[in-house]
């Protein structure tokens, strides 16, 4: 089976989540996901315009915002520590040059499949979480656009 665009689904987190990074530079955390249709991912992006959107998505995974403080925890334990929790995510088809593909939308706590999209993510973390998340990276350009 593979993913369905405009679908709910209920999944966990597999193996394998990581920093992320675009050519062009952008981070984002890639949290790895599985479910009955299959393996797909979503990312989280770093940067101050997703930041509160970022704080709800660490929030559903379930981690410790003291955690983030540490670079080293974010790239050798962050997706240990997350691999098994249960989530709910929704999918889109996207284009892209010309090309289709499933995208995962959004994360959020696991939910009854039948019911509408309406996780739970009030309890929001600091709102210097994206911040938290890229700040004590050892890469310098990364750092000095947080500061």
């Amino acid at each position: 089976m593979s993913i369905k665009a405009e679908t709910k689904y209920n999944g966990v987190v597999a193996p394998g989540s990581q920093l992320y990074e675009t050519q062009t530079g952008t981070l984002g955390y890639q949290v790895m996901l599985e479910c009955d249709d299959g393996p797909t991912s979503f990312v989280i992006w770093l940067t101050l315009k997703n930041r509160d959107r970022a704080r709800r998505y660490i929030a559903v995974l379930g981690v410790d915002p003291d955690l983030l403080k540490d670079s080293g925890y974010i790239e050798y334990q962050l997706g240990l520590d997350i691999e098994g929790r249960e989530v709910s995510f929704g999918t889109k088809d996207e284009e892209y040059s010309g090309k289709h593909s499933v995208k995962v939308v959004w994360i959020g706590k696991r939910s009854d499949p039948n019911l509408s999209r309406s996780a739970d993510v009030s309890s929001a973390l600091p709102s210097s979480m994206a911040i938290l998340l890229v700040k004590n990276l050892p890469s310098d350009p990364y750092r000095a656009m947080y500061e």
